[in-house]
């Protein structure tokens, strides 16, 4: 699958949580964002892959 590019902006992140081995995070884009998720192990952890622009 690939993601194409939908021009989202990220406006800002957030650690809104870390209780008993769950950490959560909050982000705001200025329009919804091409995204995929998906799960890797060994160690177990979830990814979620958002398309952007490379301004690096």
């Amino acid at each position: 699958m690939t993601l194409r590019d939908t021009g989202s902006s990220l406006k800002g992140m957030a650690m809104t949580g870390d209780y008993e081995g769950y950490v959560t995070f909050g982000a705001a884009f200025d329009t919804k964002p091409a995204y995929k998720s998906f799960k890797l192990h060994g160690p177990e952890r979830f990814v979620l892959d958002i398309a952007h622009r490379n301004v690096c």
